[in-house]
């Protein structure tokens, strides 16, 4: 970041790791050069609590169908309203302008307000499936929500290491996140990941390693379960 640095984008939680960004450091260094924060918070979003005015975020966005719970097809932008009169929407339908809805009126003079991005007619399944997931989760609580994450992957790390696994995922404070990345030594993730759908555990490959992202929802037998199967994958390795 120097003095010709407009925009710094990042992930706020890195989808192949779990490393979770120290937004509000980030943000206070980008205020201090005149640049702004673009975060991608779809890894986190509905997991970690993200607070944009402390971070000092200028704009942020993520998908509806991760943490978040919703549906797929929709999703979440933020943009802080100062800057609002910075940005030139590149698309502009009829919802985005002050004459809508008037047919005849081609003025271009955008709306005040976040209803300038909104190009057309709304996604209204959409929006009811995400208002839903996000009862949910405030029902739930935000607070309970992600300390009940970070105990699990603390929990999930600490069962893994155990037995022998290598964590990739950070898991300092600050850093953790919902995912818990590991490898099992001697064996390709990518039949690890077999083996375990194959034993009706749901993970995903990532950069080489086995990715874990239990929600709050999860429990702890859930992540027993995981362990066991990974067991039962290496005695069927094993030479008879």
């Amino acid at each position: 970041v120097d003095a010709r640095t407009r925009v710094v984008a990042v992930s706020h939680v890195q989808f192949s790791t779990g490393f979770a960004v120290d937004l509000a450091s980030l943000g206070a260094a980008c205020e201090a050069a005149v640049a702004l924060l673009l975060v991608d918070a779809a890894q986190s979003l509905g997991a970690l609590r993200v607070d944009v005015e402390r971070a000092r975020v200028a704009f942020l966005a993520a998908n509806s169908g991760k943490w978040l719970l919703g549906p797929g097809g929709i999703g979440i932008f933020y943009c802080r309203r100062d800057l609002l009169d910075r940005l030139v929407p590149a698309n502009v339908g009829w919802r985005s302008v002050r004459a809508a809805p008037h047919d005849f009126s081609y003025s271009l003079d955008l709306r005040p307000d976040a209803a300038r991005f909104e190009e057309g007619s709304w996604n209204l399944p959409g929006l009811a499936g995400l208002e839903a997931a996000l009862d949910l989760l405030a029902e739930a609580g935000p607070e309970a929500v992600e300390a009940r994450i970070l105990s699990l992957t603390d929990h999930l790390a600490g069962l893994l290491e155990e037995r022998g696994c290598r964590v990739v995922s950070p898991r300092g404070a600050g850093e953790a996140s919902g995912i818990v990345c590991f490898q099992v030594p001697g064996r390709p993730a990518a039949s690890v990941v077999e083996g375990l759908r194959a034993a009706g555990v749901a993970v995903s490959l990532a950069a080489g390693s086995v990715r874990a992202s239990p929600h709050f929802y999860n429990t702890v037998a859930d992540l027993e379960r995981l362990v066991e199967a990974l067991a039962a994958l290496h005695a069927m390795s094993l030479p008879s």
